[in-house]
């Protein structure tokens, strides 16, 4: 198939029941596509769950390393949006085969499942993980891949299979390297400094900085990320670009600091703040070049910050209401405000 419409696409989406795979399925849902949602469930969270009932998309229990279970499920789809995997990096570090299982070889698998079943395109959402500590700003997608953790490593690795075996299996891919993807149903245990964050400034605890907080992160909501997935099917199933890694982000560079004063804003609060010290690995400096994604797929970040973090803190004090008041993005590829 190479339709322009999602309302043509069947769509196998592996990882749906997790952050990102369940606002990735959701938007495609409302895109009119058909999904085929595939999680083995063992780190599903309850609001994805909740997502996916709303709208309608059944969860086919099965793990993308059940090979005959996947080619079945492939039956018929036109393309594969591969997000399962574990991403917690201080998890890769004590338990590098466990992210060496779940994550490299899971994706070797899903891999001869797409060769088989003739799917034709594959969108894998990698990391800026693999990028490492970067020795210019912004980050061009050039740029050196020299990850510097297991996690980092093994989504560099996973990229270079899919690039290897395309040709050969016979699929057009598009790999997106997000960044700070932050947004509502966000996992607590294995968040970043926005959920962090969002859960002290609703509860009254404390806010842990490491460092000074003149750090900085390049964030983008998961209603973005979920629309330059869109954006990339588009140009995968309508033949106008694959083969190609881009940076998701929004381009634009938030210190922690920053970052704590605009959830002030939003919520009046004023959380006490812990200074602990630098982590080890943590980067100083962190901010994408955003142009390929505009120049290939047509893809900018629409989400600004200050809108974004509504919807964090929203989902911390009124999950249901903002499920029922905007249960999904629209995809879009509107100019950053």
């Amino acid at each position: 198939m190479s339709e322009a419409c999602g309302a043509l696409w069947r769509v196998a989406v592996t990882g749906c029941a997790g952050f990102i795979g369940s606002h990735v399925a959701a938007a495609l849902r409302l895109s009119g596509a058909s999904i085929v949602c595939i999680d083995n469930l063992s780190r599903a969270g309850w609001y994805p769950l909740l997502l996916l009932r709303y709208h309608g998309i059944r969860v086919e229990a099965v793990d993308v390393r059940d090979y005959d279970a996947v080619v079945r499920l492939l039956d018929g789809v036109d393309a594969v949006v591969h997000t399962a995997a574990y991403i917690s990096v201080p998890e890769s570090v004590q338990k590098p085969s466990l992210y060496a299982s779940n994550n490299v070889n899971a994706t070797a698998s899903l891999l001869e499942a797409v060769r088989d079943s003739g799917v034709e395109a594959l969108v894998y959402t990698s990391s800026a993980a693999v990028y490492g500590e970067p020795s210019r700003i912004p980050i061009t997608e050039d740029h050196p891949v020299r990850p510097v953790n297991p996690y980092g490593l093994f989504k560099a690795c996973e990229e270079q299979l899919i690039r290897m075996l395309s040709a050969g299996y016979g699929y057009r891919y598009m790999i997106l390297r997000l960044f700070n993807v932050y947004g509502p149903g966000q996992s607590r245990g294995y968040a970043g400094v926005v959920e962090r964050f969002a859960e002290a400034f609703t509860s009254g605890e404390p806010v842990t900085i490491y460092g000074d907080g003149t750090q900085t992160r390049d964030f983008i909501h998961v209603y973005d990320v979920s629309a330059a997935v869109i954006a990339s099917l588009k140009a995968l199933l309508g033949g106008t670009a694959g083969n190609e890694t881009l940076n998701i982000a929004s381009g634009r560079e938030t210190s922690i600091k920053t970052l704590y004063r605009v959830f002030e804003e939003l919520t009046a609060r004023q959380p006490p703040v812990i200074h602990a010290p630098p982590r080890p690995g943590d980067v100083a400096r962190s901010v994408a070049s955003v142009e390929k994604a505009w120049r290939v797929i047509g893809f900018r970040s629409s989400m600004g910050l200050r809108e974004g973090l509504s919807t964090v803190l929203a989902y911390h004090t009124d999950p249901i209401g903002l499920l029922i008041r905007s249960p999904a993005p629209l995809p879009g590829t509107s100019s950053a405000r």
